[in-house]
């Protein structure tokens, strides 16, 4: 399965009643008013004005080693599943849909990933 980043336009219309002399006037008059003062048609739309597939970048070799001290240490997720999550962004890791992909070995990878996280930055902070 690909991963897809989508950009989508939401429209709601709404309509108002104006008095005016010609078209011009009613369209100046119907832009000036609040949206509180319209009312909604309940007509919505959805248009898509860019898709392009997420090409999954390289790991760096700090996430690679990762990778091998994970399956050699805790080895709950498969291969695939731990790269996956590396390549991931926050906003893509945080979102309901990949947790739910992935519930069954996402905590594990997860916590894994904050120890060494934890344990790189203590011994980065112990070499100075």
């Amino acid at each position: 399965m690909k991963t897809y980043n989508v950009r989508m336009r939401f429209y709601q219309y709404y309509y108002a009643t104006v008095q005016a002399k010609d078209f011009d006037q009613a369209t100046e008059k119907a832009k000036a008013l609040g949206i509180e003062d319209c009312k909604l048609e309940n007509y919505v739309e959805w248009e898509v004005y860019s898709i392009e597939e997420k090409v999954p970048r390289d790991l760096t070799a700090e996430e690679q080693a990762f990778v091998e001290a994970y399956l050699s240490g805790v080895a709950v997720a498969p291969r695939e599943d731990v790269i996956r999550f590396l390549r991931a962004d926050s906003e893509e890791r945080s979102s309901r849909e990949f947790y739910d992909s992935m519930s069954d070995v996402y905590t594990s990878i997860c916590d894994a990933k904050e120890v060494w996280y934890a344990a790189m930055q203590f011994a980065k902070e112990d070499t100075k």
